[in-house]
């Protein structure tokens, strides 16, 4: 290790962790929020216009009273980009457990995981927390910390299309997953689709495509398009029919091999919880300090 390297101590992602799990379990995320508001005129359907009314009104209150946007508190992802002086602890998964373990316990959130898929032992303070960990050409590290219902992830889906079918392919699997499933999914919605890799990197492009919608990434052509075709399928707000199933798609693409052509598409209900916090190399260092 360079000793110009810096090791994040692990009570700091601990820290991290827990402040931005705590927040973003009580506030809908600013850019959805405003969509929501700047797209609620188009809502034309009486039974959607009051849907949309009760999501507004539940956003509020949330916000007023510092209480869950959601019963279903979510499984917890903590995305993790550090620059490359940078180094996290070798403990980082304990870390990030801590936290989460932490906010949930302070905030009296619902503890929704399971120690295995098939005993279905709840382990009691919703841990452990999903890790996304990159390295970028960063000062610094950036962490999101995204809280993810099982509503809009059961409404989620992963094909392995021919190279041949392309978008047009891409755009019949998402509208056919979507037909049978988005009406359960707390629509409105926000598509994240990850398109190429393969089969396991596809899906981690789709979950990071909806963080990127959320920080600002802007709306292509092919994402606008393919949004329209979503939101005339007329599934609507709460699933009652309407104009609004969508908000949002945001498309990332990687390299694949020549005979797959991966799709993953990642389905974000109403409930977008997501809060980020960024240190820049000289906040890490004073950290080191107080540790």
């Amino acid at each position: 290790m360079k000793e110009s390297n810096i090791v994040v101590p692990s009570p700091l992602i601990r820290d991290i962790v827990y402040k931005l799990t705590s927040q973003a379990s009580v506030s809908l995320h600013p850019r959805y929020y405003e969509e929501l508001l700047k797209r609620l005129p188009e809502e034309d359907s009486p039974n959607a216009q009051w849907v949309l009314e009760q999501l507004v009104k539940n956003v509020e209150i949330a916000k007023r009273e510092n209480l869950p946007l959601c019963q279903d508190t979510g499984y917890v992802l903590v995305f993790i980009k550090i620059g490359d002086d940078i180094c996290l602890p070798k403990d980082i998964q304990s870390s990030a457990d801590e936290g989460v373990r932490l906010a949930f316990k302070d905030s009296l959130l619902r503890a929704s995981m399971v120690a295995h898929p098939f005993n279905r032992v709840n382990t009691k303070d919703n841990t452990p927390a999903i890790l996304h960990i990159e390295k970028e050409d960063i000062d610094g590290m950036e962490v999101d910390v995204m809280l993810k219902g099982a509503g809009s992830e059961n409404a989620s889906a992963l094909k392995m299309l021919s190279p041949s079918e392309g978008m047009r392919g891409v755009r019949r699997f998402v509208l056919q997953t979507l037909r049978k499933t988005a009406w359960n999914a707390c629509p409105p919605l926000v598509l994240g689709i990850g398109i190429g890799g393969t089969m396991e990197k596809s899906a981690y492009l789709a979950k990071k495509a909806i963080l990127n919608w959320a920080k600002g990434k802007d709306i292509e052509e092919w994402e606008r398009s393919l949004m329209e075709d979503v939101n005339e399928l007329g599934i609507g707000p709460g699933g009652v029919g309407g104009r609004l199933t969508c908000l949002g798609v945001s498309i990332e693409t990687a390299p694949c091999h020549i005979a797959t052509l991966p799709v993953a598409l990642n389905v974000q209900c109403y409930a977008m919880r997501i809060a980020s916090l960024r240190l820049s190399r000289e906040d890490i260092l004073a950290s080191l300090d107080s540790v």
